[in-house]
């Protein structure tokens, strides 16, 4: 794992028609890889968790798709050391403005009233 990281970025790399990540450390020289091995279909990952993120990785607007049960309260953004980088209460239709922060591995935690529920995406 490249820690981190300075640069992330997605293609397929290994031509299976999903997005893999590459990431690149100046601190350590590295350059990882991470391969997309999801199976689960879209229906599987919202019913699971109540909503998804896309598109992932982002690079400027962050939409939530949420399972019509789910209130959402409000919601942290984390960097990768855990650190909040942003917050917010009312999710509008347009989705959340990402275009701000560095690229790189985040986590949206969502504050909804059935619980907190946390997903990861990839700023671009």
């Amino acid at each position: 794992m490249a820690d981190f990281a300075s640069d992330v970025y997605a293609a397929d790399i290994d031509s299976d028609g999903d997005l893999d990540v590459l990431s690149a450390s100046s601190t350590d020289s590295r350059i990882s890889w991470y391969e997309n091995t999801a199976t689960q279909s879209l229906e599987d990952f919202t019913s699971e968790n109540g909503f998804r993120l896309f598109p992932n990785p982002v690079q400027n607007l962050l939409n939530i798709a949420i399972n019509n049960s789910l209130l959402i309260e409000a919601y942290e953004i984390y960097n990768i050391n855990g650190q909040a980088v942003g917050t917010g209460h009312n999710l509008s239709q347009e989705g959340i403005d990402v275009s701000n922060l560095a690229s790189g591995l985040y986590i949206l935690k969502l504050q909804t009233d059935k619980g907190t529920r946390s997903e990861k995406f990839i700023k671009m």
